[in-house]
């Protein structure tokens, strides 16, 4: 049983925009990464990289989804308040821009860009 002592902050409208965000971010990175595998897993693209489907828009749609999600995760806590009836702190983007951190600028995009580049930077629709 509930405490009814607590007050529950009820679900608003933030809360529903960060559930479509989560979504769209989930499916993205799902997708990407369905598509990789399928296309990698064809003999006939052995060697070559990734233009089709989601991956025609980005380079990175697996790495966009990843960031949409956590930070759809930190837009609901930051509108929801703590058992005291305060809002919540806004250290909870803490995690999510961490995480965009280290995808933008250290070990998640620049690896695969830098591999990439060494592998078709010699293409010119690369």
């Amino acid at each position: 049983m509930i405490n009814d002592r607590l007050d529950v902050t009820p679900i608003g409208p933030a809360d529903y925009v960060a559930l479509v965000l989560w979504l769209i971010g989930f499916l993205c990175e799902a997708k990407a990464d369905n598509e990789k595998f399928v296309f990698r897993s064809k003999p006939e693209n052995r060697g070559t990289y990734i233009r089709t489907g989601i991956w025609s828009t980005s380079r990175h749609p697996n790495y966009f989804g990843e960031i949409l999600m956590w930070a759809s995760i930190a837009l609901s806590i930051t509108f929801t308040k703590d058992v005291t009836g305060k809002p919540s702190p806004y250290y909870s983007w803490i995690s999510p821009a961490f995480t965009a951190f280290l995808l933008l600028f250290v070990s998640g995009i620049p690896l695969v860009d830098k591999a990439g580049d060494d592998k078709w930077g010699h293409l010119e629709e690369y």
